[in-house]
């Protein structure tokens, strides 16, 4: 049975700061399954209407990277070949599906929206705020599932259920959460774009990590932070 917790407000801070510890303190694990999703998928984007597809193995790989940081919290021994385990099971390959194709439908979606609304710009303006809509409807519904069916055994339904009870409950450091992110991103991407690589993208997923297992697993950020801060030799 899993517990929704409601998490303290200051967390929104807390989760990037945390995940920065943590991806200090193992950079290489961190930024190797980074680059991993990284490269897989700008190759399918790079190939015409294969990218609708990449949502799929975005989504399991970045599962593998959250099985990953669950390990390092837990003191386990890690290797970066853990980011493909879920490959070698199918049995949560098929239970992982839904929310896989619920991903290349909203995806297949803003391709559509995109193409009718691109001849003028107007339209195109209109366009692309009915694809934030429908991204971040998504993100609402779905962002906790992946790991609530790998870790926790709950179904798709189940989780999107859970999903919105853990916005509903803790809207406001998520949304603290989400502003710092796109902060933080905005700052890295400034700096000439490879701090979003090096930097920004190993902490945010390290980060994202540490917001499900704050609700749903009950981490304790703040104790989680001092056991990764660096000691004074």
């Amino acid at each position: 049975m899993t517990e929704l917790r409601r998490i303290p407000d200051d967390y929104g801070m807390a989760f990037l700061t945390t995940g920065w510890r943590i991806t200090k303190k193992h950079y290489e694990v961190m930024l190797g399954t980074s680059l991993i999703i990284l490269l897989v998928v700008i190759a399918l984007s790079l190939v015409p209407y294969l990218g609708l597809l990449a949502s799929i193995p975005a989504l399991f790989l970045g599962i593998g990277q959250m099985r990953i940081v669950r390990g390092l919290v837990e003191g386990r021994k890690v290797q970066v070949g853990e980011i493909f385990y879920i490959f070698q099971d199918q049995k949560l390959l098929n239970q992982l599906m839904p929310l896989a194709l619920s991903g290349v439908a909203i995806a297949a979606l803003q391709f559509g929206v995109t193409r009718l609304t691109a001849s003028s710009s107007f339209f195109t303006m209109v366009g692309s705020l009915i694809n934030m809509f429908l991204m971040l409807a998504w993100v609402a519904l779905t962002a906790f599932s992946g790991p609530l069916i790998a870790f926790r055994g709950h179904s798709f339904s189940d989780s999107i259920d859970m999903n919105i009870q853990s916005t509903t409950l803790n809207w406001w450091p998520l949304l603290l959460f989400a502003f710092i992110l796109l902060g933080f991103a905005f700052i890295c991407t400034v700096l000439f774009f490879l701090p979003v690589i090096f930097i920004f993208l190993p902490t945010m997923f390290a980060a994202s990590y540490l917001c499900y297992g704050s609700m749903f697993e009950g981490l304790d950020v703040v104790a989680l932070s001092q056991m990764f801060e660096d000691k004074p030799l």
